[in-house]
C-alpha cells in the first residue's frame, strides 16, 4: 500500500532526504538501498554532495557521542555501544567516500571527517570493539595529518589535535621546529 513504509525500499530513492529517512541513512541501510542512494547522488552537484557528506559526518559524530555516554535512553536501550559505534563508523566512511567521489579529499571538511573517523575507530577498539579498528584509526589519522600539514601547516591547532588523537608523535615532514618535541604531550599551539 502507499501508506506502508516498506514500499519505499522498492521505489527509486530521490537524492534529497525527507524527514522520514533518518532510519534509512547510509550506515544503517541495506546494501541495495545504499547503491540506489549513490546512483541518485551521481546526478547531484559536487557542492550538494559535499554538503551531504558533512551532514552525514555530523550524524556520525552524534552516534559516537550517544555511544560514549552509554545512556539507556539512546535508541530506547535497544542498541549496544558496539552497534552504535558501528553506525558512527559506517556513516563516517560514507561521508569520506562521498568527499573522495567529488575530489574533495584535501579540504578542511574532509580532514575533519578523517580525524573523527580515526577517533571513532580507535575509541571503539579501546572499548572492546574490533581490535583491528585501532590500526584502521591510526592509518586514517596519519592520512588526515599528512593532508592537514600540506593544507594548514604544523602550527595549526587541528594539526596538534590529530597528533594527539593518534596517541603518538607523527613525524612532521616540514621544516618548522615546534615546541611540542619536548614529549610533554601538550597539544596547545603557539601563535
Amino acid at each position: 500500500s502507499s501508506s506502508s513504509s516498506s514500499s519505499s525500499a522498492t521505489s527509486p530513492r530521490e537524492h534529497k532526504l525527507s524527514k522520514d529517512d533518518d532510519a534509512k541513512l547510509p550506515g544503517q541501510s541495506k546494501q541495495g538501498e545504499q547503491q540506489g542512494q549513490r546512483s541518485a547522488l551521481s546526478a547531484t552537484s559536487s557542492s550538494d554532495i559535499k554538503g551531504l557528506a558533512v551532514s552525514l559526518a555530523a550524524l556520525a559524530e552524534l552516534r559516537y557521542c550517544q555511544g560514549s555516554v552509554r545512556s539507556p535512553l539512546v535508541f530506547g536501550g535497544t542498541l549496544s555501544r558496539e552497534e552504535i559505534a558501528m553506525q558512527s563508523i559506517d556513516l563516517f566512511n560514507e561521508a569520506l567516500t562521498l568527499m573522495e567521489k567529488v575530489g574533495a579529499e584535501e579540504t578542511p571538511e574532509c580532514i575533519e571527517i578523517m580525524k573523527d573517523l580515526g577517533k571513532v575507530y580507535s575509541w571503539n577498539a579501546r572499548r572492546g570493539g574490533d581490535p583491528r579498528h585501532l590500526a584502521k584509526g591510526q592509518t586514517i589519522l596519519r592520512r588526515a595529518h599528512r593532508i592537514q600539514l600540506n593544507l594548514r601547516g604544523s602550527g595549526h591547532p587541528n594539526t596538534s589535535n590529530i597528533r594527539r588523537l593518534a596517541g603518538e608523535r607523527i613525524a612532521i615532514d616540514d621544516d618548522d621546529d615546534e615546541d611540542d618535541d619536548d614529549g610533554s604531550g601538550d597539544d596547545s599551539s603557539t601563535a
